[in-house]
């Protein structure tokens, strides 16, 4: 029997995680007059900000989320698609990194 992962389950760990490494961020809700595409969490870090739409399985980004997504990495932000916790460790070690060399 295969265990179902929703991205309800991807989003309370990445939240867990975030948490634990006292990492600034907040939960967007696609509601009515929100910007289209909007990602599901939002997260602002050491001066940078992060948009980060969460997928599992054979989920796939919308239109809409691409945009916000590109829209979000051509004004200096960081706007990627997290299928896992993993990506969001390496995301903000990899931040941590070139932090580190530019010192």
């Amino acid at each position: 029997m295969k265990l179902k992962f929703s991205e309800a389950d991807l989003l309370k760990q990445v939240k867990d995680y975030l948490n634990y490494k006292n990492i600034f961020f907040w939960r967007n809700h696609q509601s009515l007059g929100s910007q289209r595409g909007i990602s599901d969490l939002m997260v602002l870090h050491k001066g940078i900000f992060y948009a980060l739409e969460l997928k599992t399985g054979k989920g796939k980004l919308s239109m809409y989320q691409k945009i916000f997504l590109e829209s979000v990495n051509q004004n200096r932000g960081i706007g990627k698609e997290i299928r896992n916790t993993e990506e969001v460790i390496e995301l903000f070690k990899e931040e941590s990194k070139n932090e580190n060399n530019s010192n």
